[in-house]
């Protein structure tokens, strides 16, 4: 394979989407490692390598015209020759973690998504016809999945309300010393959002129970700030538009064509595992092809 075939493979496909996280830092100091220490799971360094692999034409391409996409902005940065650019390391640990935690969390979405469209029927009916609604022929399939299908968008916002994946990275550092109320806050302290407490907050919510299923709930304007799935503000996650056109887009052609149900006639409880990110262990649905 050339190196320009790279820019067609699986992973030249996902490149665009590459950034920086607040793990970066962490997964720098393994990067540093890497050469002597084997770490990881086989998929982590499928990953590692790859990328490697994606990254290495570009560096000895830097004369010439690329995409200009968060990748080779990155580059550019490790080439620049300004105070505070970036290091090799840090760029190969920023895209490893970007991929390796988009793939993840996208997936553990899904799961939990179908889990509920398995529990909530008359929902799923709903958002089918929404979608047969708007389904027409030479259709913008973009414009459908992220500005048309409201029914849809509402019930992805209650699952990531009901079901949160990713809690210890929505955290900020104090800049200077604050007062809020009766705390005093120092500069330096690392304040840690309680997002189970804010998603479960009735008084955010309105009068449906916050222990239930509702979209109801999201017909009415709430704080900006009552779902924070993504985070908020600067450093909300840069891969959040992308990461909901991928499960907008997978529910809708689900939906459109199969029926899914539980498998048995008892609904089954979610065995909870939280490690770094919070997921079932196992979810279990069954499709039925619609007529």
């Amino acid at each position: 394979m050339s190196d320009n075939d790279l820019e067609y493979t699986f992973l030249g496909k996902i490149h665009r989407i590459i950034s920086t996280t607040q793990l970066a830092n962490i997964c720098t100091y393994l990067f540093c490692f890497k050469q002597w220490i084997y770490w990881g799971t086989p998929t982590d360094v499928w990953f590692s390598e790859h990328i490697h692999q994606l990254v290495q034409p570009r560096f000895k391409q830097i004369n010439q015209e690329h995409t200009l996409d968060l990748l080779q902005l990155m580059i550019d940065a490790v080439h620049s020759e300004k105070e505070g650019k970036l290091t090799p390391s840090e760029m190969f640990s920023n895209a490893f973690v970007f991929l390796t935690a988009g793939a993840e969390t996208t997936s553990i979405s899904l799961a939990y998504c179908t889990y509920r469209l398995a529990r909530h029927s008359t929902i799923q009916e709903e958002i089918y016809n929404e979608i047969i609604q708007y389904w027409l022929p030479n259709i913008d399939y973009y414009d459908l999945v992220m500005n048309k299908l409201t029914k849809l968008d509402n019930f992805i916002r209650e699952v990531f309300r009901m079901h949160p994946i990713v809690i210890q990275v929505l955290n900020r550092e104090c800049m200077e010393n604050t007062r809020i109320g009766q705390y005093n806050i120092e500069k330096g302290s690392l304040i840690q959002v309680d997002l189970h407490s804010i998603n479960f907050n009735q008084d955010l919510w309105g009068f449906q129970s916050v222990d239930e299923f509702h979209l109801e709930r999201y017909l009415e304007k709430r704080h900006p700030l009552a779902n924070m799935g993504f985070g908020a503000g600067p450093r909300q996650c840069t891969g959040m538009r992308f990461a909901l056109m991928e499960i907008k887009s997978c529910l809708t052609r689900l939906i459109k064509e199969y029926i899914i149900k539980p498998t048995g006639e008892e609904p089954y409880k979610l065995n909870i595992h939280e490690k770094f990110l919070i997921m079932p262990e196992k979810v279990c649905v069954r499709l039925v092809k619609r007529s």
